[in-house]
Formats: C-alpha cells, sequence, structure tokens
C-alpha cells in the first residue's frame, strides 16, 4: 500500500472487531493519527509487515488510541 493519506489511519482505521495483517508493505503513507495504521478500538495483528516513510502528528506508522471504554490493541510481530 503506498502513497495513502486520511484524517485516522492513513491506509487502514479499524474502531472495532479484529483484524490481522500479514506479509504487507506500507510506504509513505500520512494521517494525523497513525500515519498507516489506527486503532481507536478492538484488536489488530500486523505480522511480518514493513512501514517505510509512514508519518504522522502521532504515531508515525502506528497509532493506538486510549478509548475510555475499550482501548485499542495492536500486535507488532517481525514487523
Amino acid at each position: 500500500i503506498s502513497s495513502c493519506s486520511a484524517a485516522e489511519g492513513g491506509a487502514i482505521s479499524m474502531s472495532s472487531g479484529n483484524a490481522r495483517v500479514e506479509g504487507s508493505t506500507f510506504t509513505n503513507c500520512s494521517a494525523d493519527k497513525g500515519g498507516a495504521v489506527n486503532v481507536r478500538r478492538g484488536k489488530a495483528r500486523v505480522e511480518d509487515s514493513t512501514f517505510t516513510s509512514c508519518s504522522a502528528e502521532h504515531g508515525g506508522a502506528v497509532y493506538v488510541q486510549r478509548g475510555w471504554r475499550e482501548p485499542g490493541e495492536v500486535s507488532l510481530i517481525n514487523s
């Protein structure tokens, strides 16, 4: 995934549920929160993936928001 942008999570933005990303490359992604991935609530697992030149005001490549009821959770494995 390359040259993507959004307010929250340039490529992926989660507000609930579970997600698994495997063997992916994120390049030149940008956002205010989480240049490539933003998790507001729910759980994300990112495995064997690469983040290159991703930027954000908060979180660089990955941002996990602290919810008052159910905070987000991200597992980064070999990434």
